[in-house]
């Protein structure tokens, strides 16, 4: 799943919820993609140019773990019938207005 938007300067921002290949029905985890696609970037390139770019084709993007507080590594949000999603929904928007949004905003973001 993967959300994206057009910034002023031209850049799509993108947002990706990945999912691990190896869960399960009753239980999964997932983390979260940043990137920030460059259009004008992809034509001097040469390259195919994305309206709804996915993040591995983005010029800069990074997990959103490596941007967590504390968190050297990446980080993987657990799933299973005892979460309580509220809670989880609540660490994750967290996570993407705090940490996600800051990067969009940093130099980092920008190839």
């Amino acid at each position: 799943m993967a959300a994206g938007c057009c910034i002023s300067d031209g850049s799509i921002l993108v947002i990706n919820i990945q999912s691990s290949l190896y869960n399960e029905a009753d239980r999964g985890v997932f983390t979260v993609n940043l990137g920030r696609y460059l259009p004008d970037m992809a034509k001097e390139m040469e390259r195919e140019v994305h309206d709804k770019p996915k993040t591995h084709e983005c010029h800069a993007r990074i997990r959103i773990g490596k941007l967590l507080p504390g968190i050297e590594t990446d980080y993987w949000w657990q799933v299973d019938e005892l979460s309580n999603l509220d809670a989880l929904a609540a660490e994750l928007k967290e996570a993407v207005i705090l940490h996600g949004l800051a990067w969009f905003e940093s130099p980092d973001s920008m190839p």
